[in-house]
């Protein structure tokens, strides 16, 4: 089950009287008298795109805005209710004489929910909104009258000017502790845009656009002159679109017609809806128009223009839906119906700006069916030599083809400058100095949009916190109480000192409790009478403080708002606090004796803010170990750390040093996955626990603080330490006759000297550990030692049969251990078997697999904080890109996970990062930049005695000289310099026992030697390769090693 915080309109609805209309009916009678209705219900709230959260018996609960979030949710869910309410009145009446005609009742208000996404077994899932918002709108709906829509004033503020509503005043709703306010829906209203509502409250004078209204005017002025235009305003919501549009009709208004039409968001799926617009505003056809009135427009219209446009007015009315019964056209194919209705649209609009210049303003592209657009098409190519100025809106997502048309234009709009804002706040608040706090933390917070100011303005103005007209308002109070983003915290406590003393008692006590409490605990810890503490309960949550969500065995209660928690928290004073904490503490063990491991996380928070300093401890220690096995790394950082400080406030002895040792040791592996094996963090905790080894004079745990302090090592590239350490840890494991030791110790033994190049002896050591590992019995030991020793062993001693040409048993170890760490459920060793994996196929060049491998290893890392091991799979997917067509991405990619690779400390395999760095800015061209990757590679495989890779990277160098020499002065240099690299690159993998490296060296040394005439030379090395060392007859270095070694001479 998880959980999202999400502003929804809650619809609920029911029948009306339904006891009384099923008594005594039969159980399926009333199945077939309720479940008509709950299926036009249904059926409205998914017309508009709603979800169904709930049906209850005779009715239903929606939400819009959830699970997939709309900006106009309110509006959605009042067009379901009205649509519910037309349908239910189009109903047959029931065949009954007893029978009274069916209504319906709604519920409707816009809050902040908390929505659940709970699995089903079948992997289906639903989702239930838990929230003040939900209960608020099922009573509202039980205080509307049959066949009304009621809705509280959140959605009547959002909604207005769009419905028309009546006001009811204040009713009672059951439950709540005071009356609200609520509103009864009657209709839909005249406005359809943001503008035109905007505009019931008056507009602020046009601020800036100044070159953007006069790039419209010349467009114009080109339009008029028969030179037909297209102009695009594209901006995100809100940054003034259609003002920039109304400013430019304004300016047009007297020299033209204008006709306009939007698409909307609820309606997209409705099929030419703007066209329709469209049409009845050149028609002048209003909404109160009826059928015939409307024929009758059109007919005088058509009439005025001559009889050979007759034919195109059936095409007219079919559109607007006025066509009589039995109509030619509603046989006729859709597609032919469709391309003469469109033209017959065009030649109307094409002859209206023959008789006097003609603007089409269609606005929110981004939502238009594909009906609409395919007519903007049509007309685009039919308006070159006419007087019309096309003038089209959207946002940036919307995708179009019209760039192509010589006179289409696009204008950008941008959010306000410093200029623009101080402008318009000045226009919003005025200019008083009272206002400079104000202003600033609006312009922080609306970052220059039009729209987002004025509605941050005139939430303020609702809400009492600013005073005066628009240019001359005063803040009510210090800025700093003001409702607004930035201000939380002090709004909410003045809105908490607002509570009568009983209510904001109750408030504290819960804010230590917790963000949710059951009523069981509320009932041990607060010392209050049931049915007082009820009534309590229930005025917070009619303020909205709190909500309440049914349970089993029990009801929840939970603080709407965590940010109200935290301030009423901070309002308790200290000792109180203490006393409060330690009292739910005690309460939780109460409740939860026998089972307290679900209970650690509470109670460590409980004692630790209690200053009970053992009990803190103890569940401290307990609540980071579940949150290591949940692999909640912050969770156990923070539960570790908590616990260390603690400690400093106990007597020094051997039980503090034990427990330090003990934190340490588990501390230290979730410190290797959050901030990289090679961070300081990793260092000082081992070493320190190695100090407490040694105080405490008990070796036992030794090996585990040794343990790590190797991978440490590893980690930073100080091999030659790493080893002699690791061959410590293998001796001790030895001498204690303990193979969960020894199998620790081999495989980071077999991981050190793989990377120093010693292959065979890696592979002995790695192939050692897999004969002891079992996965029932070892796998524990991954949260431990930060990684599985069984994954470890696999995925090295893959790489390492992959040198070797054994290419189907490095391809099955791969895929063992790929398997292996997906039964593990240790997100580390699995990122660890995919970066490996696609190393692998890197090694195979296999761009496909290699990019697959580093995106899962990355979402991996991503989800639960792994930054080292995000840092490598961005490396070797950039490699993927970059030698898959896509250079410049794929260098981004590399040098964005190199620098985060290196942010945490780590050396280790820099040299073969570098090399991909290397080899990726040579594909794109930039030699010089790629040696200079190269020498650096060299360097650190020189420091830190990192050679496996080596081969290759001297290899990859030899060809990029050879590239160069082209343009350098001194070609031979260059070609001497390759030549001794590619004999080192070859003598180093031979070495090695690295045969597909020393194939590949051999390869390029033969191409060099055969360039420079040496042919027979180049042909003899090659003969001396012994091709039987490689176990894949299909490789593709064998296949060219073949055929170049049977080429004459």
């Amino acid at each position: 089950m998880r959980g999202e915080r999400k502003i929804i309109t809650a619809l609920f609805a029911d029948i009306v009287g339904s006891t009384a209309l099923i008594q005594g009916l039969d159980p399926e009678d009333v199945q077939h008298l309720i479940e008509p209705v709950l299926e036009l219900m249904v059926e409205a709230v998914q017309h508009y795109e709603g979800y169904v959260a709930n049906t209850l018996g005779d009715g239903i609960l929606a939400m819009f805005g959830a699970p997939v979030a709309h900006e106009d949710h309110p509006q959605r869910a009042l067009y379901a209710a009205l649509r519910m309410q037309t349908r239910i009145q189009q109903r047959p009446p029931r065949q009954s004489a007893q029978s009274k005609p069916l209504q319906i009742r709604v519920g409707i208000h816009t809050g902040e929910v908390l929505i659940r996404a709970v699995t089903a077994a079948d992997l289906h899932v639903d989702y239930s909104p838990v929230g003040q918002a939900i209960h608020l709108a099922s009573r509202l709906e039980g205080v509307a009258s049959p066949g009304a829509v009621v809705v509280s004033q959140d959605t009547f503020r959002v909604a207005t000017g769009y419905f028309e509503f009546s006001e009811l005043g204040l009713v009672t709703v059951k439950g709540l502790a005071s009356p609200v306010l609520a509103y009864q829906l009657q209709s839909e209203g005249l406005m359809r845009t943001r503008l035109q509502v905007a505009a019931l409250r008056g507009l602020q004078r046009f601020i800036g656009r100044k070159a953007e209204v006069k790039l419209l005017l010349s467009s114009f002025e080109q339009s008029c002159g028969g030179l037909g235009q297209v102009v695009r305003i594209v901006g995100e919501p809100g940054v003034g679109k259609s003002r920039v549009f109304l400013e430019a009709k304004n300016a047009f208004r007297g020299r033209c017609r204008i006709l306009e039409a939007a698409a909307l968001s609820h309606r997209r799926s409705f099929a030419c809806l703007p066209l329709i617009e469209l049409l009845q505003d050149y028609f002048k056809l209003d909404d109160g128009d009826g059928d015939a009135v409307r024929r009758g427009k059109i007919d005088a219209a058509f009439d005025a223009q001559g009889s050979e446009v007759a034919a195109e007015k059936s095409y007219i009315l079919f559109m607007l839906g006025l066509a009589a019964s039995g109509s030619p056209l509603e046989q006729m194919e859709s597609t032919l119906r469709r391309e003469r209705t469109f033209d017959a649209i065009r030649r109307l609009l094409i002859r209206e700006s023959r008789a006097q210049p003609l603007v089409v303003i269609i606005e929110d592209l981004q939502w238009l069916d594909s009906e609409t657009e395919g007519f903007i098409d049509f007309l685009i190519d039919s308006i070159t030599g006419e007087p019309i100025l096309l003038l089209l809106s959207h946002r940036p997502e919307y995708r179009h083809t019209w760039d192509n048309f010589i006179n289409c234009r696009e204008i950008r709009l941008t959010p306000f400058g410093v200029e623009e804002t101080g402008q318009l706040l000045s226009a919003l608040l005025g200019d008083d100095a009272s206002l400079d706090e104000l202003k600033a933390r609006i312009r922080a917070l609306t970052e220059g949009n039009p729209f987002f100011m004025q509605e941050v303005v005139q939430a303020l103005v609702e809400q009492q916190k600013i005073q005066g007209p628009a240019g001359r308002r005063r803040p009510v109070g210090r800025p700093a109480e003001l409702n607004i983003p930035g201000t939380v915290q002090g709004v909410l406590s003045a809105r908490i000192d607002r509570l009568p003393n009983p209510e904001k008692d109750l408030l504290q006590i819960l804010a230590v409790i917790g963000r949710t409490f059951p009523w069981s605990l509320l009932q041990q810890i607060v010392d209050l009478p049931p049915e007082t503490l009820r009534n309590l309960l229930t005025r917070l949550e009619g303020a909205e403080f709190l909500y309440q969500r049914p349970a089993f065995p029990e009801v929840v209660y939970g603080f709407t708002h965590a940010l109200t928690q935290e301030v009423s928290y901070q309002s308790v004073p200290r000792e109180r606090r203490r006393e409060l904490h330690e009292c739910t503490a005690r309460a939780i063990e109460t409740l939860h004796a026998g089972h307290l491991d679900e209970q650690c996380s509470a109670l460590a928070h409980h004692y630790s803010l209690g200053a009970h300093a053992s009990k803190a401890l103890y569940y401290l220690q307990r609540a980071g170990l579940q949150a290591v096995r949940r692999s909640s790394h912050d969770e156990a950082i923070k539960h570790f750390t908590e616990a260390l400080a603690w400690l400093e406030r106990l007597p020094p002895g051997v039980d503090r040093t034990f427990l330090e040792l003990q934190l340490r040791l588990s501390l230290g592996p979730v410190w290797m996955a959050r901030r990289g094996y090679a961070s300081d963090e990793v260092d000082k905790t081992y070493s320190r626990a190695l100090e407490l080894c040694a105080q405490a004079g008990d070796d036992s745990l030794r090996f585990t603080a040794l343990s790590g302090l190797v991978t440490f090592y590893v980690a930073k590239g100080e091999l030659a330490t790493a080893r002699r350490l690791a061959e410590q840890l293998l001796s001790l494991a030895d001498r204690a006759r303990n193979e969960v030791l020894k199998l620790e110790a081999l495989g980071i033994l077999g991981a050190v000297l793989f990377k120093q190049g010693e292959l065979q002896i890696a592979l002995a050591r790695l192939e050692q550990g897999l004969t002891i590992y079992e996965a029932k019995k070892h796998a524990r030991l991954a949260f431990v030692y930060g990684l599985d020793s069984g994954v470890l062993c696999l995925s090295f001693s893959a790489l390492i049969l992959a040198m070797s040409g054994q290419t189907t048993q490095a391809l099955e170890r791969s895929d063992a251990a790929l398997s292996l760490s997906r039964e593990l459920s240790h997100p580390v060793s699995l990122a660890f078997a995919l970066e490996y994996a696609a190393e692998l196929y890197q090694i195979y060049r296999d761009t496909a697999r290699v990019r697959t491998c580093a995106e899962a290893a990355i979402e991996v890392s991503q989800e639960h904080g792994l930054v080292y091991r995000q840092a490598f799979g961005t490396v070797l997917l950039g490699w993927a890109l970059a030698v898959s067509s896509q250079p410049a991405e794929g260098i981004d990619k590399i040098r964005s996970g190199l620098a985060a690779y290196r942010g945490t400390g780590a050396e280790l395999v820099l040299p073969h990062l570098l090399g991909q760095l290397a080899e990726a800015l040579g594909m794109a061209g930039d030699i010089d930049q790629a040696l200079a990757a190269i020498e650096e590679a060299k360097g650190f495989a020189d420091k830190n005695g990192e050679r496996v890779y080596l081969s290759d990277i001297l290899r990859l160098e030899a060809e990029l000289l050879i590239r160069s020499a082209g343009t350098e002065a001194s070609s031979d240099e260059c070609h001497v310099r390759a030549e001794t690299g590619l004999q080192q690159a070859t003598s180093i993998a031979r070495d090695q026992g690295n045969w597909l490296f020393e194939l590949r060296a051999l390869l390029s040394l033969h191409q060099l030697m055969t360039g420079q005439g040496r042919g027979k030379e180049a042909r003899q090395l090659l003969l001396g390769f012994n091709q039987n060392l490689l176990g894949n007859l299909d490789m593709e270095e064998l296949k060219t090693l073949r055929r170049l070694t049977l080429q004459p001479t």
